[in-house]
């Protein structure tokens, strides 16, 4: 059963506040992914992109910046898509991390907009508490984890070790393959805790992680793409995170 946290009486500025951040910084995020897309459909010699750019709407647009903008139309009702955003954004500060380009990759700045929409979060306890887990949905998330990190660790060393001439590390596309990865994963687990929202969460999760696998299947020979059967596995994987979801969701109403 989904914990739902009761409004709290806050101040109206703290409302105001957190939602004009909260969907402003989830537009922007959203608006640059949808740019580097059109910039890779437009522009011949960013189609080499093709990949890194896609994925960006899987995570930055399906976690990040809609996580944020549920939160900012409901804040109190959508703890769950908070807190993705939350776990995404901790998940970037580590790919940036372990690629060496936390600085320049600007991968500590969701953090700490994060923070600062914590403290001014309307029902901000509710943010740090979590539901029932879904056994079945932490059991999947868990062997996602495996191959996701290992999938990470090898972009982040691209990145890390990077080759003179190479356009992707120039533009942090190695580090943000590894954050796609990561940002994916940690919004399963949280779909997986049971918190208030955490059933559109397990959609955002499943449906992005479908795309990246995707993405791969579609472009198999662009840099960063998975490699099959691995692609079509996490396609699977998606659409079976959803499945289970659904089925939590509907045995959880039907008691």
């Amino acid at each position: 059963m989904e914990i739902t946290s009761a409004p709290t009486a806050v101040p109206t500025w703290r409302w105001v506040i957190f939602r004009v951040v909260a969907g402003l910084f989830a537009f922007i995020t959203a608006l640059f992914s949808v740019l580097f897309v059109i910039q890779t459909i437009t522009d011949d010699t960013k189609k080499v992109h093709t990949v890194h750019n896609y994925s960006g709407l899987c995570a930055y647009v399906a976690i990040l910046a809609a996580g944020l903008a549920l939160a900012a139309w409901r804040p109190e009702r959508m703890i769950a898509p908070f807190q993705a955003a939350a776990a995404a954004s901790i998940a970037m500060v580590i790919a940036g991390l372990l690629g060496a380009d936390l600085v320049e990759g600007s991968y500590l700045v969701p953090l700490v907009v994060v923070v600062v929409l914590w403290l001014l979060h309307p029902a901000r306890s509710a943010v740090l508490r979590i539901g029932t887990p879904r056994v079945a949905m932490l059991v999947l998330t868990v062997a996602a984890a495996v191959p996701s990190v290992a999938y990470a660790l090898t972009q982040a060393a691209l990145e890390r070790n990077a080759l003179p001439g190479d356009p992707h590390t120039e533009f942090h596309h190695y580090s943000g393959m590894a954050a796609t990865v990561l940002m994916l994963t940690a919004a399963a687990l949280v779909a997986s805790l049971g918190s208030a929202g955490s059933r559109v969460v397990a959609w955002l999760a499943g449906l992005g992680m479908a795309l990246l696998g995707l993405i791969s299947v579609v472009y198999p020979d662009h840099t960063s793409a998975l490699a099959s059967p691995w692609s079509w596995l996490v396609v699977a994987w998606g659409v079976v995170f959803v499945a289970v979801a659904e089925a939590w969701a509907r045995m959880e109403a039907a008691t």
